[in-house]
């Protein structure tokens, strides 16, 4: 959350035309833009779905009864930014294909959002989550 919010600090400061700048400098034969979008996105989405995968394996999500709120909370994520687009952009058809962008980007500020609640959230998630750890781990 603090690169993001520093990246929309910058980008709208006077230091602005220098981030663009190096944003569009090349590192190992690709930008850093690129680099950002594509290899850092990639990492963070399969770290994701390797915690998705667990949870469903040995965790909170190991069965059908637990999975069907987050299920639908996961489509509701989906669907609902997705909609709420095409709402505003339904007057013109060549925007209307940037629908699943807000739809994708919500998971990476939603998971920054709990890291920050973590610590003043209940503890009892966080108990589950440890001795789901040591049972794990042994």
């Amino acid at each position: 959350m603090a690169a993001a919010f520093s990246a929309l600090v910058v980008a709208n400061s006077p230091a602005a035309p220098a981030y663009f700048a190096l944003l569009k400098s090349y590192f190992f034969g690709l930008s850093i833009q690129h680099w950002i979008n594509d290899a850092l996105m990639a990492a963070f989405f399969l770290l994701v779905g390797l915690e998705i995968k667990r949870e469903f394996i040995n965790g909170q999500l190991s069965n059908w009864p637990r999975r069907t709120l987050p299920g639908l909370a996961a489509l509701g994520g989906m669907f609902v930014p997705g909609l709420i687009f095409v709402i505003f952009n339904a007057g013109s058809p060549g925007t209307l294909r940037g629908w699943a962008i807000p739809a994708a980007t919500d998971i990476a500020f939603a998971l920054g959002v709990l890291a920050l609640l973590a610590r003043v959230s209940h503890p009892m998630p966080r108990c589950s989550a440890r001795r789901e750890l040591e049972a794990y781990e042994s």
